[in-house]
């Protein structure tokens, strides 16, 4: 602890997920260049939260990848089925 971005240490991926939102951000992958694919999202986690859930089966099973072109860039976020 104390290392990493204040607030970015301490997650609960497991309860964003009961949760159940209707939108999944993941940090890094937000805005890209190019419309982002699975493997692009996974190799640019970030912070607790988003390893656990993008660890969980349920997350896999419920949501899908999403992309929407903003003028010259690309919105990335994970849709609940």
């Amino acid at each position: 602890m104390g290392m990493g971005l204040p607030g970015h240490e301490k997650g609960d991926g497991l309860y964003v997920l009961s949760r159940r939102p209707d939108i999944i951000l993941f940090m890094k992958m937000r805005f890209t260049d190019y419309p982002a694919t699975e493997s692009d999202v996974a190799g640019n986690l970030f912070g607790l939260s988003e390893f656990e859930i993008w660890g969980n089966p349920v997350f896999h099973q419920n949501y899908h990848l999403k992309t929407a072109q903003l003028g010259s860039k690309y919105f990335n976020y994970y849709e609940k089925i």
